[in-house]
């Protein structure tokens, strides 16, 4: 029982560091290097970039949904994280960037839960009916 909640909580800083990380990741733009059309990570904001990748991988990696095995409870990390996320978002601006993130954010901490809810609800049904 203890695992679920460390990885809850461990779902909900991840959340809350994608939500941060990508806020000023959107706030310090694109550098275009190589060419009109072309858009890298700009001076300084590769620990932004780290973050984000880290984070994604510890929310949307194999492993946590694999250590979740039935349980669904573990995803209301997301919902947890969210909100901090979106404060993160719209604390630094509320331009046409940092909203679309925001609804982003808004999206997976709602999905997310509420998906795994049903797919662990539907195969419960179905264990049961098989039994």
């Amino acid at each position: 029982m203890m695992r679920i909640w460390v990885w809850t909580a461990i779902t909900a800083a991840a959340m809350a560091v994608l939500g941060w990380a990508g806020a000023e990741a959107i706030a310090l733009g694109c550098a275009s290097d190589s060419g009109p059309g072309s858009c890298g990570v700009p001076e300084g904001g590769g620990r932004y970039f780290a973050m984000i990748i880290v984070s994604a991988a510890v929310l949307f990696g194999p492993f946590p949904w694999a250590a979740y095995g039935r349980n669904w409870q573990p995803t209301l990390g997301f919902a947890s994280g969210a909100p901090v996320g979106i404060m993160a978002a719209l604390a630094k601006g509320t331009s046409q960037g940092f909203v679309i993130f925001a609804v982003v954010l808004f999206f997976f901490g709602t999905m997310v839960p509420w998906a795994r809810w049903r797919f662990s609800l539907a195969k419960q049904r179905a264990a049961s009916q098989e039994g």
